[in-house]
């Protein structure tokens, strides 16, 4: 091994002599943990995500649907309850995203803060073990 090679290994073994990497198999399972922690986001993500997309649609759709029945509609009274209802419809959608939003935030919350707890006590238990 040359001069400048030991050099190299110099950081890494100061490095793992303060904080010690866990065994490999306490390793495997807090990598495994942190895996099932991101595919539970991914999961809940997805199912926003699709309630998402379905709710556009039908925002669409009944816009759609309003426009046509105005535009063929010769009372303004009618035309002004047609478009109430589509607000109406419009605003309880905007609602609904909204109210998603709020339980998406505080599901990926849960999910990040027990996989980030059991990354901490994996990480401490192996660092302690080693003390």
């Amino acid at each position: 091994m040359s001069e400048p090679q030991k050099d190299d290994v110099g950081p890494v073994i100061a490095w793992q002599s303060f904080f010690p990497l866990a065994d490999t198999v306490r390793h495997e399972e807090d990598l495994q943990g942190a895996l099932r922690g991101d595919m539970a986001l991914l999961g809940e993500a997805e199912k926003k995500a699709r309630a998402w997309m379905d709710r556009r649609r039908l925002v669409v759709e009944s816009g759609l649907k309003a426009l046509g029945e105005m535009s063929t509609c010769r009372d303004p009274v009618t035309a002004a309850a047609i478009y109430g209802r589509w607000i109406m419809g419009s605003l309880n959608g905007i609602t609904a995203d909204l109210q998603d939003a709020q339980d998406f935030a505080a599901k990926a919350t849960t999910i990040g803060q027990s996989t980030a707890r059991a990354m901490v006590e994996g990480f401490l238990g192996s660092t302690s073990s080693r003390l």
